[in-house]
């Protein structure tokens, strides 16, 4: 039955929305005390219930689902209730600020704390490097000192790489949350899938027989080739390598036929399973 238009609408105490956020600030508080991603990941997705992420609906890993998901705890959740917009007339923009009207609203939230994360960091290049001198270069030059030097452009050594580094951030807890909020995201698509791949590869395992090949192939890895010229400098015409990994395994008959023989923590055999004959038996 429809509500009559001057019924008046009762809002949500102020009090019974804390209540409600607080369920999500616990939350927060059991992720944060896990003790691997994996299981963060995990504590997660309510709606899973056996704890294994390849059992998990995709709706729950990609964030169309209404519960599960960092974000409808932190960005979704506790994050609008500790924190509201108002316009700054010297800005003259929308700033955020702590919500008067929450308990949960405390200054312990604009607390700064330290955390390290590991980060790609992209190395200049030679030919940037060169250009840095050239520029600091000009600046001490005489004004009457010739004006063109000639440019040296390396053709080889103008691509820019990548070293991967621990680094030291020094933020509030919102905007630690923020963050985190971006990790687990992408994290637990990961995670999902390479579970997915785990069992996958598990299955196989326990249903190959004798003399069916499994082949890994693995993605390509290129190196540097160091004293490159002194390897077979007659015919070596470049600095790099590329492997191409790949490997065959298969189950040897003799092996798959014993019904006796020691086995080590974490071996997995099958049970009164068919045995293999050769043509010549």
């Amino acid at each position: 039955m429809a509500n009559e238009p001057n019924e008046p609408v009762v809002e949500e105490a102020e009090e019974d929305k804390d209540t409600k956020t607080a369920a999500k600030l616990l939350r927060v508080h059991d992720i944060l005390s896990m003790t691997t991603k994996y299981d963060m990941c995990v504590a997660c997705l309510p709606c899973l219930k056996n704890g294994k992420l390849e059992d998990a609906k995709f709706s729950c890993v990609n964030g169309d689902c209404p519960t599960c998901g960092f974000d409808k705890i932190w960005s979704k959740g506790l994050r609008n209730r500790i924190l509201m917009k108002a316009y700054d007339v010297v800005k003259k923009e929308f700033i955020e600020k702590m919500n008067p009207n929450s308990s949960l609203a405390t200054d312990i939230w604009l607390d700064k704390v330290d955390w390290r994360s590991y980060v790609y960091k992209e190395k200049p290049t030679v030919q940037a490097h060169l250009k840095e001198v050239a520029r600091q270069a000009a600046i001490q030059k005489p004004p009457d000192a010739d004006a063109d030097d000639g440019d040296y452009t390396p053709l080889t050594e103008n691509k820019t790489s990548r070293n991967i580094v621990l680094e030291t951030n020094r933020v509030t807890v919102i905007d630690y949350f923020d963050h985190l909020e971006k990790q687990l995201v992408r994290h637990l698509l990961h995670r999902n899938l390479v579970s997915s791949e785990h069992i996958s590869k598990k299955n196989y395992e326990r249903n190959s027989r004798p003399w069916t090949v499994q082949r890994d192939i693995d993605f390509s890895e290129n190196g540097s080739i160091e004293n490159f010229d002194k390897i077979q400098s007659e015919h070596w015409q470049t600095k790099q390598y590329t492997l191409f990994m790949s490997i065959n395994s298969f189950l040897l008959t003799n092996e798959w036929n014993k019904r006796d023989g020691k086995l080590s923590v974490g071996d997995e055999v099958t049970f009164n399973g068919e045995r293999y004959v050769s043509d010549k038996e």
